[in-house]
């Protein structure tokens, strides 16, 4: 490891890089998950690679590799150093570190237990009982549980002389009961509403949860909710929030809204800003005086715990907000330095082949010396809540709305009868200024502490990955060379014959990504990432075990057949199972570019360059991210299947900005030529310049005109909330009891279609089976939901092919909504009053039935009247089910557009005319 980290920097620098830093990690993770008395998965997880940063010109360069060779890491810093080059060329500021790390040493995370010393039998022995347990409630239709164990080593070093070691110990565990009863899906969870509650720690952490001895409480308590009051609404009163939703509170508004990062601008385009501009260090009033929060790297069991960030600057504790007013935000060494402050440790990067990036570490509410209890009977007239349901955010992190799971009115000191779903929304500093007392520290964790795991945040998708959870990207161009059919149909046969398993398939997944991210009207991030994943499934009957590696050597891929094999003699028998598909004949499609798959670096540079041209000649702050790059997927199975594809893309983000408006375009598409730069830069400038000085206006039910960017988030949550089967077979789906029946307009039709070349196509998935275009709501009528081959069994017909990820429900992901006939113009001029929305930002799921969603407006919003757009409009909260709103469709764009969302979801869909949209509040 030392020898090749040191060769890396030795590399960089003879090329002349000014500043090297290389990072190698090894990570290993053991998944465990029941679902409704069937073990769905375990698995078991291991990739290594390494990550070349460096400086040239004053620009940075990083790419990566997960071939541990001498060549490998030449070629990794050498793509570096010419991605630093081209960086370089947009003039921006030059990088300026501050004083040099030289940090040496090794940290591990203490642990009682090393969760992988604990048998994968008692690990899933528990999740078992915990499931029984929950099972002998009436009136559960699902129920989940999942544990998660990783071990992460990493070592860095620097041009500086930092050279540090780390082992970093991550464990966690949830459960969660699901009701469904006259048109109502309630839901209870445990520890966390998030699928889970995770820490650095060891097995001592999940056992305490007491996962079993909590099970019938949970299950019960969502049964309850079903015939449960409402939480009262409309009202004011005192409110109690419980530590779990105080911990998500402080983690989105206050955690993120910290990270120096956004706060300078640099993250615009993705997740948003901040309302802690640089003038209030200090001199802010953040909340009461009751209000002390802290950055705390070092406190255990927290998510961010660790010896040195991947900057190596020491762990530490920074305070935020001491007696209500703001004193610091979450820096790194560049960022620091622009304030003339050092850094207090907070880069880290998601993996091996990702850029770090301002992450934040356990950000905390610090506790008061009250209990719960006695809060409670403090309390005359007011209302508890907690457990997370539902959360949106606006791009400055500080107006808010969130739901919980449940509820209880207080009167007189004392709690009643639980009640479903309180809503509530208002500015963040709103809140914590009226903060009059805290509890003491909850036995459980620190309230507040960054407990979600955090992963990259996409550009358009703050709450959803740049790609999709699976393998992660790799080989920007001028890094390794394509595998190719031969290659890799090869690779994958060889696999295969190291299984000693009944049955086995292998999933390859290889992506080159070349990413070129701008801020300032300057590109400040320009990235390759890399990676090659086998994704394996060992069948012993009717048991199946998974692993995964990024080890194509031969003890690699034997560790993992082994590993899978294992797994699956773990497993209980499934009577479900169907087995492996049979082998099909899958099309052949074409999406394949070589303008896209060789594009360089200094061409994204340059196509950047004359969108920030654009942007700047207009006054405005310009920001986005430029991608490129090749995908290459292949399957082959003991049963005969073989399939290989291998496609390219190409896409485009630009935010725009004024001080007080926004612009917004994208274009995405597997030719690059597709990619029109210049008018989509006009498109985000002209957005921006109309919308300047937004006006406020009433909140309520109004007539939309959407662009097709706000059409492709209705029809991405429609697929990720309810096309699926086995979101249908468990009663949580939207579709649930309007198959058959026209539940939206005449107008709206929709479909997937994987073979589609004016799509992003994907022609077979991950089990082989070729996507079959589906018509999912035909003129208003909605039909039957996708499915994978273990749904499809369980309904009695065949595999539609749309198993998306290695694990995980059946997913629509290449969708197309039919356009009509009237251009956006004409929408407009029909309307006589109304607004016009260019998209959706930070959409959650409130309810299931009916996708009720709640998010925000943003990038252009404007008021329509006399069917011309009028001025500019504040953004606006709502909550809306896109079902009902779909139900409304007044007219169609005659063009449809492709949205490339992620690698592997895209969806062309037009502009849309909506009857009434519901709107819950205005922005400030």
């Amino acid at each position: 490891m030392d020898s090749l980290i040191a060769r890396a920097l030795d590399t960089a620098a003879a090329r002349g890089a000014t500043y090297v830093d290389a990072r190698m990690v090894e990570t290993a993770q053991e998944r465990y998950s029941v679902r409704t008395g069937v073990v769905d998965v375990i698995s078991n997880d291991e990739s290594v690679g390494m990550g070349v940063r460096v400086v040239v010109n004053g620009a940075w360069g990083f790419a990566s590799t997960n071939t541990m060779t001498a060549e490998a890491v030449d070629r990794a810093a050498a793509l570096a150093v010419e991605i630093a080059k081209a960086s370089a060329t947009s003039g921006g500021p030059k990088v300026e570190l501050g004083p040099p790390v030289t940090s040496r040493g090794v940290y591990t995370t203490p642990v009682e237990v090393d969760p992988f010393s604990i048998a994968p039998e008692e690990k899933l022995a528990l999740l078992l009982d915990t499931d029984e347990r929950m099972a002998r409630v009436e009136g559960i239709s699902a129920r989940t549980g999942n544990l998660i164990f990783i071990r992460e080593r990493k070592a860095f070093a620097s041009s500086e002389g930092a050279n540090v070691e780390q082992t970093i110990y991550e464990a966690g565990g949830g459960i969660q009961a699901t009701a469904v009863g006259s048109g109502e899906v309630q839901r209870r969870s445990y520890p966390q509403s998030m699928g889970r509650q995770q820490g650095c720690a060891g097995w001592e952490y999940v056992r305490d949860f007491d996962l079993t001895g909590n099970a019938e409480r949970v299950a019960s308590e969502a049964v309850a909710l079903l015939t449960a009051d409402r939480c009262p609404s409309d009202i004011t009163t005192t409110l109690i929030i419980g530590g779990s939703q105080v911990g998500l509170q402080i983690h989105e508004s206050c955690g993120h809204a910290i990270e120096l990062d956004r706060v300078l601008g640099s993250e615009a385009a993705y997740a948003g800003t901040s309302f802690l501009t640089t003038e209030k260090l200090r001199d802010f009033r953040y909340g009461s005086e009751q209000v002390n929060i802290t950055a705390d790297s070092i406190r255990l069991p927290g998510l961010g715990s660790f010896g040195w960030d991947d900057e190596g600057v020491p762990a530490q504790s920074t305070p935020v907000v001491e007696a209500g007013r703001f004193v610091g935000y979450l820096m790194s060494r560049e960022t620091a330095a622009t304030l003339g402050l050092e850094s207090n440790g907070t880069m880290r990067a998601s993996s091996w082949n990702r850029l770090p990036l301002i992450r934040m570490t356990n950000v905390s509410l610090e506790p008061g010396e009250w209990e719960l209890d006695d809060l409670i009977a403090d309390t005359d007239d007011g209302i508890f809540v907690d457990m997370n349901r539902s959360w949106s955010i606006d791009d400055r992190r500080y107006n808010f709305q969130f739901g919980t799971e449940v509820g209880y009115e207080i009167k007189n000191g004392k709690l009643g009868p639980a009640a479903a779903q309180l809503h509530l929304h208002r500015h963040h500093a709103g809140v914590l200024e009226l903060l009059r007392r805290r509890v003491q520290r909850q036995p459980l964790d620190h309230v507040g502490n960054a407990q979600l795991r955090q992963g990259a945040a996409g550009p358009d998708r703050p709450h959803r990955t740049w790609c999709r959870p699976g393998p992660l990207p790799q080989r920007a161009r001028g890094g390794n060379a394509m595998i190719g059919e031969d290659a890799a149909l090869n690779l994958l046969e060889r696999a295969l014959s190291l299984s000693t398993a009944q049955e086995a398939d292998v999933y390859l997944s290889s992506q080159d990504l070349g990413l070129t991210r701008f801020a300032g009207n300057a590109i400040h991030q320009n990235v390759s990432h890399s990676n090659v994943t086998l994704n394996i499934r060992a069948v012993e009957g009717k048991r199946v075990g998974r692993a995964t590696t990024n080890d194509t050597s031969d003890d690699g891929i034997r560790r993992a057949m082994e590993a899978a094999r294992r797994n699956a003699l773990l497993m209980p028998e499934d009577p479900a199972f169907p087995g492996l598909p049979e082998p099909q004949a899958v099309p052949r499609v074409a999406s394949w570019d070589e303008s896209a798959a060789t594009c360089s670096p200094l061409t994204r540079a340059q196509m950047v360059n004359e969108v920030c041209r654009q942007g700047a000649a207009e006054g405005l702050d310009t920001a986005g991210a430029c991608r490129t790059g090749v995908h290459e997927i292949a399957v082959v199975s003991s049963r005969g299947t073989r399939a290989y594809h291998a496609g390219t893309f190409a896409g485009l983000i630009i935010t725009t900005r004024s001080d007080t408006s926004a612009g917004w375009a994208k274009g995405g598409s597997w030719r690059l030529e597709e990619i029109d730069y210049p008018a989509l830069a006009r498109e985000a400038v002209d957005k921006a310049v109309r919308g300047r000085d937004p006006q406020p206006i009433t909140p309520g039910e109004y007539t939309v005109v959407l662009d097709h960017y706000a059409v492709d988030d209705i029809l991405e949550a429609l697929s990720l909330y309810g096309m699926g089967a086995q979101a249908v077979q468990e009663g949580r789906s939207w579709m649930c009891d309007l198959q058959g029946k026209r539940a939206m307009s005449q107008p709206v039709s929709i479909w997937d279609d994987g073979g589609a070349l004016d799509g992003w196509p994907m022609p077979f998935d991950v089990e082989g089976v070729p996507r079959q275009r589906m018509e999912l709501v035909e003129n208003g009528v909605v039909n039957g939901p996708v499915h994978n081959t273990y749904t499809a069994a369980q309904d009695g017909v065949q595999s539609t092919g749309h198993q998306q990820y290695f694990t995980g429900p059946p997913i629509a992901s290449n969708l197309f909504m039919r356009p009509g006939s009237s251009s956006v113009e004409e929408l407009i001029a029909s309307t006589e009053r109304g607004l016009y929305i260019t998209r959706f930002f930070y959409t959650r799921l409130s309810h299931n039935r009916g996708c009720v969603m709640t998010g925000m407006t943003r990038d252009g919003t404007f008021l329509i009247e006399d069917g011309e757009l009028r001025h500019p409009v504040k953004d606006l909260r709502f909550t809306q089910s896109y079902v009902d709103a779909l139900a409304g469709v007044e007219g169609v764009g005659d063009e449809a557009k492709l949205v490339l969302n992620e690698v592997g979801f895209a969806t062309r869909v037009p502009a849309v005319k909506l009857a009434s949209f519901n709107f819950t509040g205005v922005t400030v």
